[in-house]
């Protein structure tokens, strides 16, 4: 659910965090859902689950995303936090935004059986948004 990372999709443009820096460098408000919720989950951490989980020979179907769930609103106010961006954020409902296509208002996961086999349990999604910052480098 709400996959991000260094390299984004070619097709959206990028990822939402880089998104929403880019529409807050343009000095208007940013208006974000904050009635849809997520379980933000960071592409590094998903290919290191992957990479445990073919270590151990596990089988079978799991989620796999970052501990946590959170509004988009909430997961792009810690984005702005986090990369020390100070812009006018406005909470929103999903009702108000044009969208192409429906959300539902939940997709956020559970990664129990993950955790469980795996003896651990996974990153926050705050933790790997850091992560991700940290990885990606500073700003252009």
């Amino acid at each position: 659910s709400s996959v991000f990372g260094k390299f984004g999709s070619r097709s959206k443009g990028g990822n939402f965090v880089e998104t929403i820096l880019r529409s807050a460098r343009s000095g208007r408000p940013v208006r974000v859902v904050s009635d849809i919720w997520m379980s933000p989950t960071y592409t590094m951490d998903v290919a290191a689950v992957v990479d445990e989980l073919t270590q151990i020979g596990a089988t079978g179907l799991y989620h796999c995303n970052n501990r946590g769930r959170c509004s988009w609103f909430e997961f792009a106010s810690e984005a702005f936090r986090i990369a020390g961006v100070e812009a006018p954020i406005e909470p929103v409902a999903s009702e108000c935004m044009v969208r192409k296509a429906r959300r539902t208002r939940d997709s956020s996961m559970s990664n129990s059986s993950i955790e469980t086999i795996l003896g651990h349990p996974l990153r926050h999604w705050q933790d790997s948004l850091r992560a991700y910052f940290v990885e990606k480098g500073p700003s252009d």
